[in-house]
């Protein structure tokens, strides 16, 4: 049971951090408009009047309301659908289930918004954390009630209207969660009005101690820190619930407004500009720096939001301790240091959009207001430090994890295959990504070819493959299988094909200047490159621009995805067949239609897959395809070559079963344009 509490919490705490970073678009729209507001400057505040009126203000007073009503209403919808998402029971039907989840929470909330009297009067101090209780318990209603519904809706006629039978299927859940909804409204209704009762005892009765400026002052940023965490708007619950702890001066027994704005949370909520410097100072790359980046212009202004969310602080588990500690860390320096003469206030109105080091100055008519605002800086930053490490190793572990998926999705050797790169999910997003780099390393051309040699029975080089080298900025060398299937699923795979091609003919015309016409080179080519209306053009174009014999030049289709059974494929492939340029069928053996592909196409080659060929001395079964495979090639006229060739033992075996060419790291690893010149010298005595 205890388990089971355990796992139902985070499910509940993942769907609300979900939520809130889903509704980002409505956090950048918040902020822009509190930005157009507040900005400090005294000539843009006159030219703003002069254009808008006087009561300008009041427009952007009633976009921000407005905005945090949408955004209450909003995030119950997206909590209760992200939290159907990690119900087991709602694995099935899941449009089904995200429809009425998200209609039955919209209900709930409304409804306890206008049914409790004492609501409306304060929205927004409430609002967001009853959005992510409502998500949660419309929810969880819903997934109780989930069996009974389909079982009695099932009884109707299997050719019911769909839409008509899912709204049917919604109706009682949507039902039971808005009474339920109107039925606590009203039981809780009077509550809202404790928070300000215990206040006004509080306030009382530490006037009595004679340190209310310390601990009203330390309950203050423990409120808006508390709440900031939760996603609730910590500054709106102080004003809603606490206005009696605030003061008009510093000094007197409660808390004085600017002294919490402009010494306290220096950069919003959190005193987040000592978060934003720890980042920068520890983090590379990744999500956190991205969103530093993106924080730091409204950070000058003292809003954070998209840092809260973004990051994000909001229901974090690893930064909740600086969150809420590194204010109250301030909140005990700064007053000591008022107390102890360091510094002395002004009592000017300094607006809290100010940035600091100006709000320093004007709240203390001295470089020390500047000086006392950079050493809290400092000193917030040394606090969130072990934080940010500590959420960077563990960043880059779960990206670690993440890109093995992606690869490992991308590397799927299954021909009837989805496409990575339109999946949700983390994966798709990395996949993604590393769609975005290919692209740019095309672009740049920073791209390599390494090119492996192939030799006779004899061991005389008769040729080369060229094979495809990506190194990654981050992740360093990948697998060419990655950057073919990106390829494939974007339709890159063109671009990508003819600059292979472009670089393979022009270094054999370098070799060819040295004498060694002799050679074949070896291109891979997808499936996919053959539908392109001009590929045997713009083949034949490259190897007459480098003066080279089609027969120099052999194409290996790999079996990637299938090979498309169009007419236009195979008028393709007798063009280039004809014209002299050489055709292989690559990882000839595993391909569910390899021997169709070969009664349909003229091969000139068969590549036996290296699968059959590594076990090839233990498996009796690899031995008789290889000599099938073989029996075929002579029959046919086609020249068989066996890739993976790592042992003596494995190539004689080969060379018996009736192998032409071998290719494997027994002669040589994939090697540079310059090492195969030097490695051709070397063989060419053989």
């Amino acid at each position: 049971m205890k388990k089971f509490w355990m796992l139902r919490s985070n499910a509940w705490l993942n769907a609300a951090r979900d939520g809130f970073i889903s509704l980002l678009p409505l956090t950048f729209l918040r902020v822009l408009a509190i930005l157009i507001q507040q900005l400090p400057w005294p000539a843009y505040q006159r030219w703003m009047s002069q254009l808008l009126g006087n009561q300008w203000h009041a427009y952007f007073d009633q976009i921000n309301n407005g905005i945090n009503y949408l955004f209450g209403v909003v995030l119950a919808v997206f909590v209760a659908i992200h939290l159907s998402s990690r119900l087991p029971n709602f694995q099935d039907e899941k449009n089904l289930h995200a429809l009425t989840v998200g209609l039955a929470s919209l209900v709930a909330y409304v409804l306890l918004q206008y049914g409790a009297p004492s609501a409306n009067g304060n929205l927004s101090a409430y609002a967001l954390l009853l959005a992510v209780f409502v998500g949660i318990l419309a929810t969880e209603l819903i997934h109780l009630t989930a069996n009974a519904t389909q079982r009695h809706f099932k009884r109707l006629p299997y050719d019911t209207e769909m839409m008509f039978y899912y709204a049917m299927r919604a109706s009682l859940p949507v039902i039971a969660a808005g009474f339920i909804a109107f039925i606590v409204a009203q039981l809780f209704a009077g509550a809202l009005s404790y928070p300000v009762a215990f206040s006004a005892n509080m306030l009382s009765i530490v006037q009595s101690t004679g340190y209310g400026v310390w601990l009203l002052s330390a309950l203050a940023a423990l409120v808006n820190q508390g709440f900031w965490f939760l996603g609730l708007h910590g500054s709106m619950v102080l004003d809603a619930y606490f206005s009696n702890i605030f003061i008009p001066n510093f000094g007197q027994t409660g808390v004085w407004r600017p002294f919490m704005d402009c010494f306290v949370l220096i950069g919003g909520s959190g005193a987040t500009w000592g978060l934003l410097i720890a980042i920068m100072l520890t983090c590379k790359g990744g999500a956190q720096l991205k969103v530093t980046k993106i924080s730091i212009l409204p950070a000058i202004f003292n809003i954070n939001d998209i840092l809260l969310y973004g990051l994000p602080i909001v229901l974090n588990p690893r930064y909740w301790l600086p969150f809420i500690g590194v204010p109250l860390v301030l909140t005990t320096v700064t007053i000591a240091a008022a107390q102890l003469g360091l510094i002395t206030f002004n009592n000017a109105h300094v607006a809290w959009v100010t940035p600091p080091l100006i709000s320093g100055w004007l709240l203390t008519d001295s470089w020390r207001g500047v000086a006392f605002q950079l050493f809290e800086i400092a000193l917030s930053t040394l606090l969130y430090l072990p934080f940010v490490r500590r959420a960077e190793i563990e960043r880059k572990h779960q990206q670690a994890i993440i890109f093995d998926q992606a690869k490992t999705a991308l590397m799927n050797e299954n021909h009837v295959r989805k496409s990575v790169t339109r999946q949700q999910g983390q994966v798709g997003i990395v996949a993604r990504g590393l769609l975005a780099d290919l692209r740019s390393d095309i672009k740049n051309k920073s791209l390599h070819i390494a090119y492996q040699p192939q030799h006779d029975e004899h061991g005389k080089v008769v040729g080369v493959e060229a094979l495809l080298r990506w190194r990654h900025k981050n992740y360093g060398s990948l697998s060419p299988i990655v950057a073919v299937t990106l390829a494939e699923d974007s339709g890159d795979i063109h671009q990508l094909g003819l600059w292979m091609l472009e670089e393979a003919c022009a270094c054999k015309a370098r070799w060819n200047a040295q004498g060694l016409q002799h050679l074949v080179t070896a291109v891979n080519v997808s499936p996919e490159q053959l539908k392109h209306p001009d590929f045997s053009a713009l083949l034949l174009d490259c190897i007459q621009r480098y003066n080279l014999e089609p027969a120099e030049i052999e194409i290996e289709i790999t079996e990637s995805m299938a090979i498309p059974d169009t007419l236009k494929v195979q008028q393709t492939l007798q063009q280039l067949s004809d014209s002299g340029v050489r055709i292989a069928m690559d990882d000839f053996g595993m391909g569910y239609s390899s021997l169709l592909y070969l009664r349909r196409i003229q091969v000139h080659v068969i590549k036996i897959d290296g699968s059959i060929t590594r076990d090839v001395l233990i498996n009796e079964t690899n031995a008789d395809i290889i000599r099938a495979i073989t029996a075929l090639g002579k029959t046919q006229k086609v020249e068989v070559i066996a890739e993976y060739v790592e042992t003596v033992e494995q190539r004689d075996a080969l060379i018996e079963m009736g192998v032409n060419v071998l290719q494997g790291y027994l002669y040589s690893t994939p090697l540079s344009e310059a090492d195969c010149v030097e490695y051709f010298k070397h063989h060419s005595k053989k």
